[in-house]
């Protein structure tokens, strides 16, 4: 090993191009993410917190990092970790050379993305690929290494008693500095210079090959972390407090006086410029707001925090104890309640130009609130009244009162005063539900009994039923960009523009016509939100809006913020979805966002009232829940980093496989397991996954939330799985992780057997099909033949006697009537009479002729079961269908008898019996069969009603015999509520014609049908 008077310029210039884009890659990524918001309180970020235990023993956590394929490495007293969001594996070298890591003191990912790892037995490992080596240890002649560092370049610094100060590289170790006289614990290079924390002699700096004690302004000479910040900035701390080098001197009174005397053991800042602290007695964050310190409780009072880390996500780590904890930015601010606010039910909000936020709980009173602080309004006694809507602008508010009427406050400052309308000065009610001030000035107002009211130059003006307002309840009003005004009632939608009023409903393309809530575009019409869905209106069109909403679940605000987000706040969830999107077609799947308790709102429950999500001039988005007042910041629309997945792990029937290169799957494997994950240490729970494996798959799996794939008997040969994952944004990274595999054969699983086994299967399968066959033909024949004979009998007996019976009757009738006088009485009856009785004897012939012969109709069944619905006297059909699948072919005449005669009493029974909404019938044609499905979403049937039928009923009944006798399948599925499916299966060599094997048939005599 040797010096060199050129150490810092080599370091900084010897990159590779690999390195360069690893360096890329990553910094690529983070660019996505945003990291902590320093405008929030130290309290509003969401905290999450994992216990790393070794039994049942929590173990200290001492360093943190990430590599870039997105594990969290967490360094312990006892072990090192690797987590993916949702469980730790512990790590250890496989080669026979290593000892196990047992404590680990520091870890620093370099430049080429290698993780380094510094234990308490005085080695430095670098791990890559999934292997270790070691590169410094006592058996290469470093007794003792006490810090590790990172470089620009390439590998790392570290200094022991041995060596001195060295950069160690995959190549080998220079030295840089013999260093024997102090024993350093922090090593940091900026642009220019390296600098050392020691133990005893407090700040060293290395520049220019001359090593410089810089301890001028240093609270101790303990040097625990360094922090480099630029090309000359650092943040020093040490067992006696924070200090900061700006390039000519040490400040040490940066922090207030009661953290002064901290003891600094770690400093990291991310990469918005918060400076996080980690002391003895906690974590700090420190900008430009000042310090704050992260708030504890029972479990981590005075509990030093020895690892701080930002990811690439921006979420921040910190090690207190044995805990893990995350903080990270929400989507979502909730703020707590006022003391002075009753309860955290809120209902309208509104934010003007002026920062402040009016809000009014439902319980009654209005508040302000600015920088997090409330303020309650008191006067015209507002505290003790409910406010209904607020609209304003600048220091105009206007309110809409329960009892109280309308009251304007002007709210210069701190100084508000009131003014107040009732039905006294014309008002039409003193209950007013919505308020809505124009770009003219004007107000418009509604009431939930006497309409709308449009309020200008002193005087009310009004708007109801009588003028052509759908209905004199008013939920909500709104300005469209074109001056129309629209009116959202129980009854539908109005819009009144100029003196001309339009009104829609659901047959216009609402979603219901319990319209409850509106927003005008400004790009041009008006959103429109109801108790059954979202819709959107322009142009005197309405097109209903497909949001994957819940029955019943309603509308109840909508807002849209400047970077495009359109946000619904419904009775069970708040949503978000880009504007764009919601005006394609189709809308594209997975555009919409939900949000729940993890991105920081305290309820998915919106409140019924006007203006319950309202966009501020910032750009943020306030909602009112049912516990509590949330907002959004801009950064909610910024795309999180796209989730990188990894397959983890290949189980065959438990056992675990190596996975590198192909993995090889033992013959006889029964089960097969995959196991994967998703790294997005932001939201690891939104992960989606989809998978496949190549040579079984034969597409990709639906997107889902499972961290395993399980195939079971998969047969001999080469497979490929492969898995990708979609981040909280629903981003699919186009890069898979994959492992291919090989399934071994078992000796009778070798091809020469099995296509032996398949040509003996395949000439018994034919042998058994025919003779199969034939048997089905024959007793079709013989039950076909016996129904023939009866019919034929029972039709001859008809005639014979119930037919000549009727028409020796209708002679005698004949001759009585016309032996009466033309002008008797009775003359008209018997002409009636005989009316009747010739047409009970023509109907008596065409049903002995049918029973002899049935001849059909020319038109198909689809068409007979398409008319059938106006033979039921239906009036609406709507709900009626006839499908028809597969290439039609035709039937033999017995069969199309007994497939119309089930099919129709399917059909009657749903109609009649089962007050079905939707009746399907469905005929699917294929060369193996024909299937008839009547399908309803009736109050369906029991058991025992399948079983038995209906009493005095012989439908059911008569189904199962004529299916029975045309050797035929007839399956009946039903529940109570759940609506009936009747399916009638008919093989294929009994219900079609095929004259060639008729023909052939007909030579062996069994062809007769």
């Amino acid at each position: 090993m040797t010096g060199s008077s050129s150490f810092l310029k080599r370091t900084g210039l010897r990159l590779n191009y690999r390195t360069i884009g690893v360096i890329l890659l990553f910094l690529f990524r983070q660019e996505q993410a945003h990291a902590i918001d320093p405008s929030r309180a130290v309290g509003q970020y969401l905290r999450q917190q994992w216990q790393v235990e070794s039994g049942s023993t929590a173990i200290r956590i001492n360093a943190i990092a990430q590599t870039p394929d997105g594990y969290l490495w967490v360094g312990t007293d006892e072990n090192l970790l690797r987590f993916d969001g949702f469980r730790f594996e512990e790590i250890q070298p496989h080669s026979e050379g290593l000892a196990p890591i047992r404590h680990v003191l520091n870890l620093i990912v370099d430049s080429g993305g290698a993780l380094w790892v510094r234990t308490e037995d005085s080695r430095v490992l670098r791990y890559k690929n999934g292997s270790f080596k070691s590169l410094l240890s006592p058996e290469q002649g470093e007794s003792t290494v006490t810090a590790i560092g990172k470089p620009l370049g390439e590998g790392i610094f570290a200094s022991g008693l041995s060596y001195g100060l060295v950069q160690v590289t995959e190549k080998g170790i220079q030295q840089i500095h013999r260093n024997a006289e102090s024993l350093t614990l922090a090593i940091v290079q900026t642009t220019d210079d390296l600098w050392l924390g020691t133990r005893e002699n407090g700040l060293l700096n290395w520049s220019h090959n001359t090593l410089n004690v810089m301890n001028q302004g240093i609270p101790d000479l303990k040097v625990n972390s360094l922090l480099a910040t630029s090309s000359s900035q650092l943040w020093i701390g040490t067992d006696g407090g924070l200090a900061h080098w700006d390039g000519h001197k040490t400040v040490s009174d940066v922090l207030p006086a009661e953290m002064n005397s901290l003891q600094i053991l770690t400093i990291v800042q991310d990469r918005d410029g918060n400076l996080w602290i980690g002391s003895s007695r906690g974590l700090i964050r420190y900008n430009s707001r000042g310090a704050q310190w992260m708030p504890r409780d029972a479990r981590d009072r005075g509990t030093a925090v020895t690892a701080v880390f930002e990811d690439r996500e921006g979420n921040l780590w910190f090690g207190s104890g044995g805990n893990l904890e995350r903080l990270r930015d929400s989507p979502l601010t909730t703020y707590g309640n006022p003391e002075e606010a009753a309860g955290d039910q809120y209902g309208p909000v509104y934010a003007d130009s002026r920062g402040r936020t009016w809000f009014a709980p439902l319980t009654g009173g209005l508040y302000w609130m600015r920088d997090g602080i409330t303020h309650p309004v008191v006067t015209a006694g507002l505290d003790k009244d409910i406010v209904y809507s607020i609209d304003g602008r600048g220091d105009e508010i206007w309110l809409g009162r329960q009892r109280g009427g309308l009251t304007r406050l002007d709210a210069v400052g701190d100084i508000i005063k009131a003014k107040t309308w009732t039905t006294a000065n014309g008002l039409a009610e003193n209950s007013v539900y919505a308020v809505h001030l124009n770009r003219d000035g004007s107000l418009w107002m509604g009431t939930l009994t006497s309409g709308a009211s449009h309020f200008q130059g002193g005087k009310f003006h009004p708007f109801d039923v009588g003028n052509g307002l759908i209905s004199n309840t008013v939920a909500a009003i709104e300005e469209g960009s074109d001056g129309t005004m629209w009116f959202a009632t129980p009854r539908g939608l109005s819009a009144l523009h100029g003196l001309a009023v339009k009104s829609y409903g659901t047959t216009d393309g609402l979603a219901s016509s319990d319209v409850v809530s509106l927003l005008a575009d400004p790009q041009g019409g008006v959103w429109v939100g109801t108790t059954g869905g979202f819709s959107f209106a322009d142009k005197g069109q309405i097109r209903r809006i497909d949001v994957p909403l819940r029955s019943p679940e309603t509308v109840v605000g909508i807002a849209l913020d400047r970077q495009g987000l359109l946000w619904l706040a419904t009775t069970m969830r708040v949503l978000s979805v880009r504007r764009s999107a919601l005006l394609q077609l189709p809308l594209v799947a997975g555009a919409f966002r939900s949000y729940g308790m993890q991105d920081g709102i305290h309820s998915t429950e919106g409140v019924r009232r006007n203006r319950s999500v309202v966009a501020d001039v910032a750009g943020n988005i306030w909602i009112t829940t049912n516990r509590g007042l949330s907002a959004s910041s801009p950064s909610v629309s910024r795309p999180s980093p796209i989730a990188i997945p990894q397959v983890e792990g290949v189980m065959s029937d438990g056992v675990a496989l190596p996975t590198s290169g192909e993995v090889r799957i033992p013959a006889g494997a029964h089960r097969l397991t995959f196991n994967y994950a998703g790294l997005d240490l932001r939201s690891p729970e939104r992960v989606r996954f989809r998978y496949r494996l190549d040579g079984f798959d034969k597409k990709w799996s639906p997107p889902m939330e499972g961290r395993e794939a399980v195939y079971t008997n998969l047969v001999p040969g080469k497979y490929k799985f492969r898995v990708v994952a979609a981040n909280m944004d629903g981003q699919w990274n186009p890069v898979e992780s994959a492992v291919s595999l090989y399934v071994q054969p078992l000796l009778w699983q070798r091809w020469e057997f099995e296509i032996a086994c398949v040509g003996i299967l395949l000439l018994m399968a034919v042998w058994i099909y025919r003779a199969r066959m034939r048997y089905l033909i024959v007793q079709a024949n013989m039950r076909f033949e016996e129904r023939l004979i009866e019919r034929t009998r029972i039709a001859r007996e008809l005639h014979d006697t119930l037919l000549q019976g009727f028409i020796s009757a209708s002679l005698h009738l004949h001759v009585t009537a016309e032996s009466m006088p033309p002008q008797s009485p009775i003359q008209g009856s018997l002409q009636t009479v005989l009316q009747m009785m010739e047409k009970v004897i023509e109907e008596g012939r065409n049903a002995v002729k049918g029973l002899r012969t049935f001849h059909g109709t020319r038109r198909g069944l689809e068409q007979m079961f398409r008319e059938l619905i106006s033979e039921l006297g239906a009036e609406d059909a709507a709900g009626y269908s006839v499908v028809v699948e597969g290439e039609l072919r035709s039937l033999r005449a017995a069969v199309y008898e007994e497939v119309w005669r089930i099919g129709r009493e399917a059909v009657i029974n749903a109609w009649r019996h089962s007050q079905a909404r939707q009746i399907t019938v469905r005929f699917e044609y294929s060369s193996a069969r024909l299937t008839l499905s009547v399908i309803d979403d009736g109050r369906g049937m029991d058991a025992a009603m399948i079983h038995r039928g209906r009493p005095e009923h012989w439908g059911l009944q008569g189904m199962r015999e004529r299916a029975a006798r045309m050797g035929a399948r007839l399956h009946i599925e039903s529940r109570p509520g759940q609506g009936t499916r009747v399916v009638l299966t008919i093989p294929a060599a009994i219900a079609f014609h095929d004259d060639m094997r008729d023909r052939k048939l007909a030579s062996t005599g069994l062809g007769r049908m």
